[in-house]
């Protein structure tokens, strides 16, 4: 499928086809160099090229830091226990969106689908890591499989969602405009991304570099990727600056900390706390903005 932006004319934003970009040096990842560019009229942050990680590389990369042990020791969390921790789906319980058909792409381990589900959505999933289908299934997760959004019956979900997706994905846009097929005329689509605007102590080389992030957004790039995906931005919502965000940091950068035992467990909690109170005096004092933004799409009429 050919992409939505040119990449014969060397850097151009993948969001709004800018060519107009500031550099921001180069990245060397294991799988490869690459060129950072910011920019000048959406304030996109995005890679050159935009050549997404291989399998082995993410199976390196959520192996070292036990996201799929993780998963399957904690086995099913309780729908209150979801919200409580996982912002995204608070917020989008808190949209109070009619209840119906809800397709969530890139499910991953299915904690979108099974939250949906205990809200009342009949509640599906999809995603291309076999691995964390498989773990899904496992767990007792269901309605989840191997896909993407394309292979769906065309115009079977009321709503679709695709939480912390699109900044691993070469085309963004095209990704974003082919959900509309399987979409009902008057649904809508909940996304959300990271922002690289974002208060102190949140930025993390290993997770906001490619070929994990490609891309990392503002209010302004997430308005142009929907108008040329097709869609109208009816609501944002960004994520308040917040302890948890450390912890995700912390998560990423030293694997360690999210090993199962005891005295870890105790670790975490202390650390928990301590960046709880530490980010909400930031927060107040510095009116600090947090690491991500939540956005409900609507189709163009």
């Amino acid at each position: 499928m050919a992409l939505s932006y040119p990449i014969d004319q060397g850097p151009c934003c993948p969001a709004c086809v800018c060519k107009e970009s500031h550099s921001r040096g180069v990245w060397d990842s294991p799988e490869g160099r690459y060129e950072l560019y910011e920019c000048t009229r959406c304030r996109l942050h995005y890679s050159w090229p935009m050549r997404p990680g291989s399998a082995e590389y993410y199976a390196e990369y959520y192996g070292g830091c036990g996201f799929y042990e993780a998963r399957e020791i904690s086995r099913l969390q309780s729908l209150k226990k979801i919200l409580k921790w996982d912002w995204r789906i608070r917020e989008f319980h808190e949209l109070g969106l009619p209840k119906g058909a809800l397709l969530d792409v890139g499910c991953g381990l299915g904690e979108m689908v099974r939250a949906a589900t205990l809200l009342g959505y009949k509640a599906f999933g999809v995603d291309m890591d076999e691995k964390a289908i498989a773990v899904a299934k496992r767990v007792g997760i269901p309605n989840v499989a191997v896909g993407k959004a394309e292979d769906c019956k065309e115009g079977s979900f009321q709503i679709i969602t695709c939480l912390d997706v699109l900044e691993h994905l070469q085309d963004p846009v095209g990704v974003l405009g082919s959900f509309a097929t399987c979409l009902a005329p008057d649904g809508k689509v909940v996304i959300s991304l990271p922002v690289w605007d974002h208060g102190p102590f949140l930025y993390c080389r290993r997770r906001d570099n490619p070929p994990h992030h490609l891309t990392v957004w503002t209010e302004t790039a997430i308005m142009a990727l929907a108008e040329r995906a097709g869609y109208v931005v009816l609501r944002m919502i960004r994520k308040p600056y917040g302890g948890d965000d450390f912890i995700v940091r912390c998560r990423f950068e030293w694997a360690w900390i999210n090993r199962q035992i005891f005295p870890v467990k105790v670790l975490r909690r202390l650390l928990l706390l301590g960046f709880v109170a530490f980010a909400t005096m930031l927060r107040v004092s510095l009116r600090c903005k947090g690491s991500s933004i939540l956005a409900l799409l609507g189709l163009q009429r």
